[in-house]
């Protein structure tokens, strides 16, 4: 495999949420993901949020992906 997916999963929600891609670093160590979540207003249905991102293998680290959010 070429690639792999680090995935953001956040609850369902009735407010505008969104998540937006910051940064990847690979620290040799570790890979580190920081995204940023907006919330908005209240909506009248739910949605689920989820970030997808796909990786080429030549940024992974053994030491696995560490998250933050912004």
């Amino acid at each position: 495999d070429n690639q792999y997916v680090i995935v953001v999963d956040h609850p369902t929600t009735r407010k505008k949420t969104e998540l937006i891609p910051v940064s990847l670093i690979n620290h040799g160590t570790h890979i580190e993901f920081n995204y940023k979540e907006t919330v908005g207003e209240e909506m009248s249905f739910s949605i689920h949020p989820l970030l997808i991102l796909i990786v080429n293998n030549q940024y992974s680290s053994s030491g696995g992906v560490v998250l933050h959010k912004n």
